[in-house]
């Protein structure tokens, strides 16, 4: 018995498909993750500014993510950090500060912006042309170690917000998903805002793995750990939950690639499943749906700059279209059954594998880290259930 059955039923958010991968406009077969903009166009603008998430639509983004605090009044703000020094140049932290004072305030990145307001992008989202747009909340914990009361304050302020500015003709709940860091943010979610759907942000795959009985909840996970056997692993069995996975945060191109790849191969969009580095093999559903792909592997890519990311999408569709890039793609299909045939020691495997360990390792020691710091807890560690 898990520790979640163990616990009283509490009401729980909603599926949200219109988060998951989108059928490309030039072949049906293939899934493609969306773009999701961190922090908005951070590339080319301050990050979680109006600018930033402008300009991220305006390049084709399917989505942004941005990051919440919460004002000494209770006006709850985008910022990825609790310190203004970074952004603003001020050695103060958010929760110690007033809306008011935090309003006179302007990046130091030029364009020079002000911080904006959960309520500013709420509206934003209203706007003639956005009704498509959706938006990951990367929920903070503002103080450590976590607390149920930091994470009801913060929680009831964002309701507080949603609830003052109409969501139009979709709801709220269908265009924002929230991304949340532990059990005690998620039990505080599903009973202030229990029809929101969300996702578990980490970069540790045994602490996400706990999560997996908790209903429609899916998994924001740190590119670095999806690599390897135990990423393929983690994929595979998130796919097979029906639960959306979102890769954090996607720079290089070749990452980019290697996300669009994981659901070439999973779908069986390719000739071969051997293209695959980690071993995740493409299957196809047996339950007369008309011969359904199998369950994607990721939906979303968050990244700092979309317009790249969509320019490898249409760039590997190219390669994909093209005779020469099919004769490419099987030369990739026959280097990868070669390098599965020689021995794990050899070649260029040996930094494949290194990498592939290290990783785990090092995301490991962070995730310790902020478990003994108090950040990260179980359902088995939350028991009270008062009402807020």
């Amino acid at each position: 018995m898990t520790p979640w059955r163990r616990l009283p039923k509490v009401q729980v958010g909603t599926a949200a498909p219109w988060v998951t991968a989108i059928t490309s406009s030039r072949n049906p077969a293939r899934l493609l993750p969306q773009a999701i903009a961190h922090r908005g166009y951070k590339a080319l603008f301050p990050e979680n500014s109006m600018s930033a998430f402008e300009g991220a639509v305006s390049v084709g983004a399917h989505a942004v993510e941005t990051d919440l605090h919460m004002s000494s009044d209770g006006v709850v703000v985008l910022s990825h950090d609790p310190s203004l020094k970074r952004c603003f140049g001020v050695d103060k932290k958010i929760r110690d500060c007033t809306w008011e004072y935090l309003s006179g305030l302007e990046t130091l990145r030029e364009p020079r912006e002000g911080m904006p307001r959960l309520l500013d992008l709420l509206r934003w989202m209203g706007d003639k042309g956005k009704e498509d747009i959706w938006v990951l909340l990367d929920v903070k914990v503002p103080a450590l170690p976590s607390t149920e009361r930091d994470a009801k304050e913060l929680l009831v302020a964002v309701k507080r917000t949603l609830d003052a500015v109409p969501g139009g003709a979709k709801l709220w709940e269908e265009r924002i998903i929230l991304g949340l860091w532990n059990a005690t943010f998620i039990r505080a979610a599903r009973q202030i805002l229990p029809s929101y759907p969300a996702v578990l942000i980490t970069w540790h795959l045994p602490y996400a793995g706990h999560f997996f009985d908790i209903p429609n909840l899916g998994f924001n996970i740190a590119r670095p750990a999806l690599t390897g056997w135990c990423g393929s692993r983690f994929l595979r069995r998130a796919r097979d939950a029906d639960r959306p996975v979102f890769a954090w945060t996607v720079n290089e191109e070749r990452w980019m690639e290697w996300c669009i790849r994981k659901n070439a191969d999973a779908t069986g969009s390719n000739s071969s499943s051997s293209s695959d580095p980690d071993g995740v093999e493409g299957k196809e559903e047996d339950d007369g749906r008309s011969n359904l792909p199998k369950r994607i592997l990721i939906d979303g890519v968050i990244t700092d700059d979309p317009k790249l990311f969509l320019e490898v999408c249409e760039r590997w569709e190219d390669e994909q279209d093209s005779e020469q890039g099919k004769e490419k793609e099987k030369e990739k299909e026959m280097e990868m059954v070669t390098a599965k045939r020689s021995s794990p020691g050899l070649g260029s495997s040996v930094g494949s594998m290194a990498y592939n360990l290290a990783a785990p390792a090092v995301m490991r020691l962070f995730f310790l880290y902020g478990w003994w710091k108090g950040k990260f807890d179980y359902f088995k560690d939350v028991t009270r259930l008062e009402r807020w």
